[in-house]
């Protein structure tokens, strides 16, 4: 027995995206309820609150990331032109950053950098959430050492990939930083509460997983240009 995956780029793209706009509609509802009613509605909070962790949101985030992991290693299998190892590291940094956002890894990055540079709250401003000085050097490095690479493939899978990452980074890093600087000047009570926080934490979260729904989509159109078929049947030859 034999079953045939097929697959359409833009579909799967608009189920991504669908999914997205609903998990943001939900976020927007409990702000409204937070802000405006000053219901608690902790349940909602729990469950689809941007900010808070191991909820649908992070679910998603981990889950667009093993995805687009999953699209890289079959960009690395089917690619007959060299170099391909870029491909196969770029599904294991997907990989990483999938199992970061679900454990939070990131945090701890954050209070060692913290402690290295000696910063007492209320000096830190921008850096207060100063994980991404490590993780921007990373990726500065990644953006250094995959530079050939992507200037090397075709010019519709490289700008895609190139906005979606330049989207995701403006989530991760520009809108974090200032959220991380409300969050000092206000302290991390009620957060919340603060409707400049709540605009600024929804906007860095949906860029997040709109950059990534971007670049796994050109990756996946990558695939369906070379005519990838994947099929799922047993192996007999044990």
């Amino acid at each position: 027995m034999q079953l045939e995956l097929l697959y359409s780029p833009w579909r799967a793209t608009r189920v991504f995206l669908i999914v997205l706009g609903a998990l943001v509609a939900m976020h927007l509802l409990v702000a409204f309820c937070h802000l405006f009613l000053h219901w608690p509605v902790n349940a909602l909070t729990i469950l689809f609150d941007l900010d808070a962790e191991n909820n649908a949101p992070t679910f998603y985030n981990c889950f667009l990331f093993f995805v687009g992991a999953f699209f890289f290693y079959l960009a690395w299998r089917i690619e007959e032109r060299r170099p391909r190892w870029p491909w196969y590291l770029m599904a294991v940094v997907f990989v990483f950053l999938g199992f970061d956002e679900g454990a939070q890894v990131h945090e701890q990055f954050m209070l060692v950098t913290l402690r290295m540079m000696d910063w007492k709250f209320g000096e830190m401003g921008m850096l207060y959430y100063a994980w991404y000085i490590p993780y921007g050097l990373a990726t500065l490095a990644l953006a250094l050492l995959l530079v050939r690479w992507l200037f090397r493939l075709d010019p519709r899978t490289r700008w895609g990939m190139v906005v979606g990452g330049v989207i995701y980074v403006t989530g991760a890093v520009f809108f974090e930083s200032i959220s991380g600087d409300i969050a000092e000047s206000i302290g991390d009570v009620d957060l919340g509460m603060n409707g400049a926080y709540v605009t600024v934490v929804t906007f860095e979260e949906t860029f997040e997983m709109l950059g990534l729904i971007i670049c796994n989509h050109f990756v996946l159109e990558r695939l369906a240009r070379a005519q990838l078929e994947l099929r799922f049947r047993p192996d007999t030859d044990r």
